[in-house]
């Protein structure tokens, strides 16, 4: 299994502490949040990717920044 850490975040109204990694598994993307305070995971969703997905303006910015 292949990941890396995508973000970390602190619910204020909370007080709890997430990280959110993108996980590679069986040629599959997950997003999994990971509740930081109590070692436990407390959500997973597969990631699709498709261009089509991705407001134009999300990717016009994205690729000045690239070049």
């Amino acid at each position: 299994m292949k990941g890396t850490l995508v973000a970390t975040t602190r619910d204020e109204s909370t007080g709890l502490k997430y990280a959110v990694y993108l996980i590679k598994y069986q040629a599959r993307l997950w997003l999994a949040t990971f509740d930081l305070d109590h070692n436990m995971l407390v959500q997973v969703q597969e990631a699709t990717l498709s261009a089509d997905r991705v407001p134009e303006h999300v990717q016009e910015a994205l690729q000045l920044w690239l070049l």
